[in-house]
């Protein structure tokens, strides 16, 4: 899930107050739906690939800031609102420019807005509701600054250069995706991913020294956890930041069994980071979302402080296991240099339509 910072701004008359498009090759918004346009309102443009045998197409949805008047210039992604974004996949092998790829967007009178994106060759098609019930907030869509794309936090489980972060991470670009080591960017290969679990599996060729260790102990309520990431990317500073704080429930949003809930900050760039045990660094979770502050003002009449989920470790040996992966148990004091070692920044730049 994404979360969005607001509904799509319409005037008290029922008119789009700002433009609505997707983000296309070279990061560039184009308008599928102009400011000024009454609501309800459907409408449907075509788009294809900008690779030859392009497999699949990111349909990024934009919202351009508030004006009056209709945009005579270009729009930069960047300086756009993110409202959400989905993969159709499974696109058949051709020259580029020659897939059709139909996109259509249905605006409700409440400011809704469904996006649904069409191969036209095989009636395969993929879409997403822009809503306020979309409560959690995975943190992909900061970047450090300078380019359109993701940013998160990784981690080694081994000393072969695997890396374990979240998949919402590394979804939009996969085989783009590196990471900071040893204050070099490495490439690195997407070797398998699990979206429901929001886990993902990345190998750089690289010998690490380092790398963060389970234990054979199941997570207990109180118990004392440190957090690491790189929250805000490298907006803030490139250091490594750790939050100490408790597991509140063994239980994540909706009773979610696979995870579990802490009280240590995470901010956006924390995501796909380790939690680990305070006094022996062995894994306890995968940071990967927090509750939305907007949401529980709305419901509850208040802001929800440090209300953040993990994925159990046991997850993630799971993962592992069926990906032929193995992981170290240890129950050894730990130092924090070895923590900070065995966590990496993890950076992308987005694939364009």
């Amino acid at each position: 899930m994404i979360k969005f910072k607001k509904l799509l701004a319409v005037s008290e008359h029922g008119y789009t107050e700002s433009v609505l498009g997707i983000e296309t090759l070279g990061g560039i918004l184009t308008a599928i739906v102009e400011s000024g346009t009454k609501i309800p309102h459907s409408t449907s443009q075509v788009f294809s690939t900008a690779e030859d045998n392009q497999p699949i197409v990111s349909v990024r949805i934009l919202q351009g800031p508030l004006r009056k008047k209709s945009y005579n210039s270009d729009l930069l992604a960047k300086d756009c609102e993110l409202m959400g974004e989905f993969e159709l996949s499974k696109i058949n092998p051709a020259p580029r420019g020659v897939p059709q790829i139909e996109v259509f967007f249905d605006i409700k009178e409440n400011g809704y807005v469904h996006v649904r994106a069409v191969d036209k060759s095989t009636g395969k098609s993929q879409h997403i509701t822009l809503d306020e019930g979309k409560i959690i907030s995975n943190d992909n869509t900061e970047n450090d600054g300078t380019s359109s794309g993701s940013v998160g936090t990784g981690f080694f489980v081994d000393d072969k250069g695997h890396v374990i972060t979240n998949y919402h991470v590394v979804k939009i670009s996969r085989n783009k995706t590196k990471i900071l080591y040893d204050h070099e960017e490495i490439e690195t290969k997407l070797i398998a991913y699990d979206e429901v679990l929001d886990l993902a599996l990345l190998k750089a060729k690289i010998k690490n020294k380092h790398y963060v260790k389970f234990s054979n102990k199941s997570p207990q309520k109180a118990q004392s956890i440190l957090v690491a990431g790189y929250p805000y990317g490298k907006m803030i500073s490139d250091d490594l930041k750790i939050t100490s704080g408790i597991i509140n429930s063994l239980k994540g949003f909706q009773n979610n069994t696979s995870m579990l809930q802490i009280d240590a900050t995470i901010n956006p760039g924390n995501s796909g980071g380790p939690i680990v045990d305070k006094s022996n660094g062995t894994l306890v979770g995968v940071a990967t979302m927090k509750l939305s502050k907007d949401f529980t003002k709305k419901v509850f009449g208040e802001e929800s402080e440090n209300t953040n989920y993990g994925i159990k470790a046991s997850q993630v040996k799971d993962f592992l296991e069926a990906n032929d992966v193995k992981y170290n148990q240890s129950n050894n004091k730990f130092k924090i240099k070895e923590l900070e070692s065995s966590t990496v920044f993890v950076f992308s730049k987005s694939r364009k339509n």
